[in-house]
């Protein structure tokens, strides 16, 4: 790749212009005290690496010579997290400190200026190499209760012959893909962990909206070493995750009616102007419809008697945030003899119903 580093008598200053820094002396290129290194690139200086260490083999997959039984390859150090220190914690809960949308908490070690500096851990050094870890995408805002599950995407990509991947950990590599979600109220919260570990391309957890209390939840979502909370584990913090808020509703939400009667329920017609709102984004459609106008205090469901009436309406389709507005009259005559009318308005086969008991 020709933005690789590779070896060359000029390799001070073609890591110097690499990076972008004018200043070349070693310790400042290898130290990252410039704040330029690319942590994402697989070959890069690294912290803690014992002076009696070096790099042997040709390009990219040299092995780290020192004794241990690890085996470990160069450029994944000393404890297989390649240059970086993850926070680890043992309570989920805590993950609420670490989701932000930085790195949250990953933080790259170069070698400090006391620590062996060498220009030839920036051979393989690729400057344009992505992030490993994508963070995590939700898109619904809100759902209501008798919605379907949805999915929280986490972004994940295997290692390449010059980039890191969530492969290239030693902690996270095994891990599965979770998420505490906690209450605005403070009083509730869950979990939920895809029960497999993570693949390549990333994973998802499912959230199921059926059982969560109605209000406003804040998920944040970790790679954990156990798909049971329940049980002793280690929990760390996913890079460029941010907190995400999810609106919760009761399913009587999804759609409101309105039942108004504009004239005096003792005239021999009243009218009625009945008004069907859909409050979420999505296409409605509504079949099955019928409207009731019935003695006080009866229900749909009840045997019709005379001078109830029913009226069927026409299918229709209620596009995302709108509205349909019917209207006409009744005949209340035989009504008001039981103290008062009752409309009933029902829509989508009775999915969406309103009620509406108006006294004499």
């Amino acid at each position: 790749m020709a933005d690789v580093i590779t070896v060359g008598l000029d390799l001070q200053a073609k890591v110097a212009r690499t990076l972008g820094v004018s200043l070349s002396e070693v310790k400042h290129l290898c130290g990252n005290s410039h704040g330029k290194t690319n942590p994402w690139a697989k070959f890069k200086p690294i912290g803690g690496i014992p002076m009696n260490v070096c790099r042997s083999g040709a390009s990219g997959e040299t092995l780290l010579v020192v004794n241990s039984a690890r085996g470990f390859k160069y450029w994944e150090g000393m404890d297989g997290n390649c240059g970086f220190s993850i926070p680890g914690l043992t309570d989920y809960t805590k993950i609420t400190g670490y989701c932000d949308g930085s790195m949250n908490g990953w933080v790259y070690n170069a070698p400090s200026a006391t620590e062996y500096n060498r220009m030839g851990d920036f051979i393989g050094y690729w400057h344009l190499a992505p992030r490993g870890l994508g963070g995590v995408t939700f898109n619904p805002t809100e759902l209501y209760t008798d919605d379907a599950a949805a999915a929280l995407m986490f972004l994940a990509y295997l290692s390449t012959t010059y980039g890191l991947g969530f492969d290239s950990f030693e902690v996270i590599r095994n891990c599965y893909f979770g998420t505490y979600m906690r209450h605005s109220s403070g009083t509730y919260s869950r979990t939920f962990v895809n029960p497999t570990k993570i693949t390549a391309g990333g994973d998802y957890v499912e959230i199921n909206p059926k059982g969560l209390n109605r209000g406003v939840w804040k998920i944040y979502p970790f790679l954990s070493t156990t798909a049971d909370t329940s049980l002793i584990g280690t929990y760390y913090p996913v890079p460029y995750a941010s907190a995400i808020t999810l609106n919760v509703k009761d399913a009587s939400e999804r759609v409101t009616i309105s039942i108004r009667v504009l004239d005096d329920i003792t005239l021999l017609s009243p009218r009625y102007v009945i008004t069907i709102y859909n409050n979420t984004a999505n296409r409605i459609t509504c079949k099955r419809n019928a409207l009731y106008f019935r003695k006080y205090g009866k229900r749909k469901n009840d045997e019709l008697t005379i001078g109830e009436t029913r009226v069927d309406v026409e299918d229709f389709v209620l596009e995302g945030n709108s509205s349909k507005q019917l209207s006409g009259t009744f005949r209340s005559t035989d009504l008001i003899s039981s103290g008062g009318v009752t409309v009933i308005a029902s829509f989508a086969q009775g999915a969406y119903e309103e009620i509406a008991d108006i006294a004499k």
